[in-house]
């Protein structure tokens, strides 16, 4: 999870840090996806 976070300048919320977010390839991608819009939200 740090090496995602870390390589692509994110952090997940608490509400992904849990079992389901980190399943599979697709829910990881998701996960980054979600990190990534939320970042480049404006505030």
């Amino acid at each position: 999870m740090l090496a995602i976070e870390d390589g692509f300048a994110i952090e997940f919320p608490e509400s992904h840090l849990n079992e389901a977010t980190f399943r599979s390839v697709e829910t990881i991608a998701a996960a980054v996806e979600h990190a990534l819009a939320e970042t480049s939200s404006p505030a």
